[in-house]
């Protein structure tokens, strides 16, 4: 099962903001997340609602088993994280 990440408008304006650090951290977070049989070592179904942590950020996600989808729904950077990545 390939799943695509899609980013949601509003996402991607709050993702332009946080540093390249931070998105890459989360591309590689998604990227583990994603990885065959991940999901359910981690006890997470494939299907609804989904919030994952990566370094100084937090997001909000969607997944979709049938359409096979992750989508990004909103950001929110932590801030003392991301300012000591700075």
């Amino acid at each position: 099962m390939a799943y695509r990440i899609l980013i949601d408008p509003a996402a991607a304006r709050r993702l332009r903001t946080c540093s390249p650090y931070v998105v890459q951290g989360l591309g590689r977070r998604l990227a583990e997340l994603l990885e065959p049989d991940a999901l359910s070592k981690a006890g997470l179904a494939g299907e609804g609602p989904l919030n994952i942590d990566a370094p100084g950020v937090s997001v909000s996600c969607r997944m979709d088993g049938r359409e096979e989808t992750l989508t990004v729904l909103d950001v929110e950077e932590r801030e003392g994280i991301a300012a000591a990545a700075s």
